[in-house]
């Protein structure tokens, strides 16, 4: 079955939920670390992560990824990162926003280790739109990569065709938003404040 979203067919709807349903727009239950990514068993952050970031292509043209209001702390070295296969189309992009109630707020957690782990999200398909979050990234130790302390980065030459949309982007050591030589975003409506 389709649904249409901004003139866009959707083809697989996931969910992301935190702890609690506290504002939340799509989840009917918290999320509990053993969900299966619906409205009524909802992923963690880190099970969608896990989930994303898994062998072949799990993302595919149409498919949204609704995160749903609360705080989320991202732990993990590169951020969420959306491979090279998990493409959408002009027609069909893939689609991953929070809610437009109450407030998706994604944080990493400060590493005064230095070990990397200062980015949100890590994007290499193509046709992906990333929109209506808070991103908050931490001041990474030992940022000495390109991409290091950047909220988004655009990885490579095949992420074509991203749209960023009503993003909030606070507290970046060196760009909010990255793109790699090549990459072709689209940005919209942003808030961004960097120092």
């Amino acid at each position: 079955r389709l649904l249409r979203s901004q003139g866009h067919d959707v083809t697989a709807e996931y969910y992301v939920n935190d702890s609690a349903t506290t504002n939340d727009q799509w989840c009917l239950q918290a999320a509990d670390g053993a969900g299966n990514g619906t409205t009524a068993d909802p992923w963690t952050l880190a099970e969608f992560t896990s989930w994303v970031e898994g062998a072949g292509t799990q993302l595919n043209p149409g498919d949204r990824v609704n995160i749903d209001s609360g705080t989320y702390d991202n732990d993990s070295a590169n951020g969420i990162t959306i491979g090279t296969t998990d493409d959408g189309t002009a027609v069909s992009p893939v689609t991953i926003r929070g809610a437009l109630t109450g407030t998706t707020r994604l944080a990493t957690i400060h590493d005064t280790a230095g070990t990397g782990r200062d980015r949100l999200w890590t994007l290499n398909g193509a046709y992906i739109v990333l929109q209506d979050m808070i991103l908050h990234t931490a001041r990474d130790a030992g940022a000495a990569n390109w991409g290091d302390g950047c909220a988004v980065f655009a990885e490579s030459t095949t992420c074509t065709n991203i749209t960023m949309r009503n993003l909030e982007i606070y507290n970046c050591q060196a760009s909010a938003i990255m793109c790699y030589e090549g990459a072709t975003p689209y940005l919209a409506g942003h808030i961004i404040e960097c120092g």
